[in-house]
């Protein structure tokens, strides 16, 4: 569910003071909010119930009604923030719903919203007009160190105040280890990995660094395999008999049951069809 069973809007909230000021890329006309309509049916009216109604779902705290004056003092950057980031118990739908869509659902949050009148339309920038590069340096088993930066005339100037989030590859998608981090004057950011983390069965785990602001600052991201965290030992869920896709593949309990399940149910027909055949011939004599 979208903003989950929290009170989403009513929480403590520090939002970045860029992020707050952010703005839409695309005008909220009639279809923009029709389509947010159909996300709000789908992914959040379950917990805050119909706009306007004032019947959120019985949840404690209240996940609140999002046609409330508290919600509708809020900017579009802040209910942009949290929902892509999330809280608490509120999961963060950065990979659940598109940028688009989640603007959407804001466009059509706003229809119930007096007064409201959509800021300007923002364009999608980089920083101050230049290419961000990230890096990604190995500093001990439990130390990276990223770096943001741009080039403008064959100087490397440092990207600061930029924030990074960390990732590492899964096989479902990609899971964010930790908080994101905030560059310094020198562009850099460093994170700390745990040692529980779960490599891959040579002991690696490819991690990816982005900007956390997408909207801002694009696609930048860097990729690195580095050898770190607890070495899986188990085989590939395609290998052996684990997941299936022939039969020498089928785990063998399960394919003693469908065999024998298969014979037990003919040998009930049979039965059924001899008995029947028996009965037949004695009333026949």
């Amino acid at each position: 569910m979208l903003m989950a069973p929290v009170l989403l809007f009513a929480q403590t909230w520090e939002v970045p003071p860029d992020r707050n000021a952010q703005v839409s890329p695309e005008k909220f006309d009639e279809q923009f909010q029709k389509n947010g309509a159909a996300l709000y049916k789908k992914h959040c009216l379950s917990c805050h119930g119909e706009p306007g109604k004032n019947a959120p779902a019985l949840l404690t705290p209240s996940p609140g009604d999002l046609a409330s004056e508290n919600v509708r003092m809020q900017t579009d950057g802040a209910i942009f923030y949290k929902i892509t980031t999330g809280k608490g118990l509120m999961p963060k739908f950065e990979s659940v719903l598109k940028e688009t869509e989640r603007w959407q659902i804001i466009a059509y949050i706003r229809t119930f919203h007096k007064g409201y009148v959509q800021p300007e339309l923002s364009v999608i920038i980089d920083d101050g007009g230049k290419t961000i590069n990230i890096t990604l340096t190995v500093i001990d088993k439990n130390t990276l160190q990223a770096k943001a930066f741009s080039v403008e005339q064959n100087d490397t100037i440092p990207a600061e105040n930029i924030s990074l989030i960390l990732l590492m590859k899964r096989y479902f998608g990609n899971l964010q280890v930790g908080e994101s981090k905030t560059t310094n004057d020198q562009g850099v950011v460093f994170f700390l990995l745990a040692d529980d983390l779960r490599a891959d069965t040579a002991g690696n785990i490819t991690f990816i660094v982005r900007p956390e602001n997408t909207e801002l600052y694009g696609d930048a991201e860097t990729i690195s395999v580095v050898e770190t965290g607890i070495k899986n030992i188990n085989p590939p869920l395609n290998e052996e008999r684990a997941l299936w896709n022939t039969l020498k593949k089928t785990p063998l309990w399960l394919l003693f049951t469908y065999i024998f399940g298969v014979v037990g149910v003919w040998s009930v027909l049979g039965y059924i069809v001899w008995r029947l055949v028996l009965l037949k011939k004695s009333s026949d004599e």
